[in-house]
């Protein structure tokens, strides 16, 4: 049986617990908490329903009581690691002895005692800093080059996001943060750059329903001028500091007037999906005119 919290609908990938053979009371006060901090959660009645679930896909954690399914701890531990050697568990119970063999395990946590409600919030939410650490990522380089019909065909599709979404496994946030930001970068590159096409466009529609930017789009893509135009890319990882530079064709543009200072004091951005960008890297700037953006963010946690 499967159940979604609707207070993390909008960031449903971003944490998953497993719920196993939860009496009700603890059923209600743990799915309670895990829908405040904004996670997904499943539930496993029985042993086969823990083990199709674990199979299926991975979750951040699961959480059980000690005597779950009428099992001894070690052989609940032992029944989840024979689907996930590397799965997180938090075990509720009482049983001193337990608690202290697993205590050395960074991926075991053993809560002791009647079950509370702040105590177990504080754990989770302890959990949920530690698990989104990356697995170890190794030092990488890819060049990718293309021109605009290219790209608008086939599009692109880099290597170094296939290992970054492996190595943020448990948790997609990242990964899919900053894949979102490359492909924002790129569609600035492709059509306001190579294609020189304009955001206000969008606004203008004919008769027809068709809006000029997309009329322009499709002209643009048929003349060589335009079609042919290459955009580089370049990744880079070293020591877990992800960089990525993409370089268009086109006549560039002035970032400064991009941006204008509200009352508030606040920056705010217009087109090209500055803000969006800076908000998920940790550097974005512009060179070559507008020509090309360099974006990077640390990926191992401070």
């Amino acid at each position: 049986m499967d159940r979604r919290s609707s207070a993390g609908s909008d960031r449903c990938a971003i944490r998953t617990a497993l719920l196993a053979g939860q009496n009700p009371q603890d059923q209600q006060t743990i799915a309670d908490l895990v829908a405040k901090l904004g996670w997904q959660f499943s539930l496993a009645d029985d042993e086969n329903a823990l083990r199709c679930s674990l199979e299926e896909r991975p979750f951040c954690v699961v959480i059980a009581r000690e005597e779950c399914f009428g099992l001894p701890a070690e052989r609940l531990l032992s029944l989840i690691a024979g689907v996930r050697p590397d799965q997180a568990i938090l075990v509720i119970g009482s049983a001193t002895e337990f608690s202290s063999s697993v205590s050395s395990s960074p991926q075991i946590r053993y809560l002791n005692g009647p079950l509370s409600e702040s105590v177990l919030h504080d754990v989770l939410s302890e959990m949920s800093i530690c698990l989104s650490k990356p697995s170890p990522m190794n030092d990488s380089r890819e060049v990718l080059e293309c021109t605009s019909l290219e790209m608008f065909n086939s599009g692109v599709h880099p290597k170094i996001f296939e290992e970054l979404r492996k190595a943020f496994e448990k948790d997609q946030t990242v990964a899919l943060q900053v894949e979102l930001a490359f492909q924002e970068a790129l569609a600035n590159a492709f059509e306001h750059g190579n294609l020189e096409l304009k955001s206000e466009w969008r606004e203008e529609v004919d008769a027809q329903g068709i809006d000029r930017f997309s009329k322009m789009k499709e002209e643009r893509l048929r003349d060589s001028t335009y079609a042919d135009r290459l955009i580089q890319i370049f990744f880079e990882m070293v020591d877990g500091k992800l960089s990525i530079e993409i370089q268009d064709s086109g006549p560039g543009f002035d970032v400064k007037k991009r941006r204008t200072v509200q009352d508030d004091g606040t920056v705010k951005c217009h087109g090209r999906g500055l803000t969006l960008m800076e908000l998920v890297m940790d550097e974005v700037k512009y060179s070559d005119n507008g020509r090309r953006i360099h974006l990077s963010k640390n990926l191992i946690p401070s």
